[in-house]
């Protein structure tokens, strides 16, 4: 994962960084994301339909993201993951979100060179793990 950052010379530049969880997850009802959707929509004011797009809930699967004491397994990972993804889109829902795109980044990761390495690692194979991807974005 990357993440653009602003540097003095006002360049933007990609810096590596990643995630780990440190609690069960959730959804937060207070999300700034909400806000933010709901300030776009008055600018669209009703002159098209107003679409908000999240990450992939795949991007979280890997296990140098989730296996870090707080679940056991993958499964169990995977299924608090789909209840706050559930939660977030009723809350876009109720935002007056009707267009809703979940990016599927790890579809086109599935096939490079850097997947298919992370994939060995934890002893998966390609078709397996993106299978289990499209099993997590179904159940959402």
């Amino acid at each position: 994962m990357c993440q653009k950052k602003l540097t003095h010379s006002k360049a933007w530049k990609f810096v590596p960084y990643n995630t780990r969880c440190c609690g069960k997850v959730s959804w937060n009802p207070n999300h700034p994301f909400i806000e933010h959707f709901k300030k776009f929509n008055a600018i669209v004011d009703g002159r098209a339909v107003a679409k908000f797009t999240i990450p992939s809930p795949n991007q979280l699967m890997y296990p140098v993201q989730w296996d870090h004491g707080v679940y056991t397994t993958r499964e169990e990972f995977a299924k608090d993951v789909q209840q706050a993804y559930k939660e977030a889109i009723k809350a876009f829902y109720e935002a007056g979100c009707r267009c809703y795109k979940s990016m599927m980044c790890t579809g086109a990761l599935s096939a490079t060179t850097m997947h298919n390495l992370l994939l060995k690692q934890i002893k998966h194979k390609r078709l397996r793990t993106c299978k289990q991807f499209l099993q997590i974005n179904q159940q959402i």
